[in-house]
């Protein structure tokens, strides 16, 4: 559990340094990611990479975990501020 929480930790710290590669790498190959500039998602770590690469050169967005922990499912839930 502990190197989930720590690989959580490391994507939100990557991601609001901008390290889209470290963050990509982490996960999975058929990634679905909700596309909150043009609605709909993106597919794949390629589409990911591609659409924060946008999101990027237009805003500057820093997400914060408030709250890290795993549901009854075993499904990690992230609050972020």
């Amino acid at each position: 559990m502990t190197s989930e929480l720590e690989t959580l930790r490391n994507a939100y710290r990557d991601f609001n340094s901008r390290n889209i590669d470290a963050v990509i790498s982490c996960m999975h190959p058929e990634v679905e990611w909700a596309n909150g500039m043009e609605g709909g998602h993106v597919h794949g770590k390629d589409e990911v990479r591609a659409y924060w690469t946008r999101q990027f050169t237009m805003l500057n967005p820093h997400v914060e975990p408030i709250q890290i922990e795993p549901d009854e499912h075993g499904n990690w839930v992230v609050e972020v501020h």
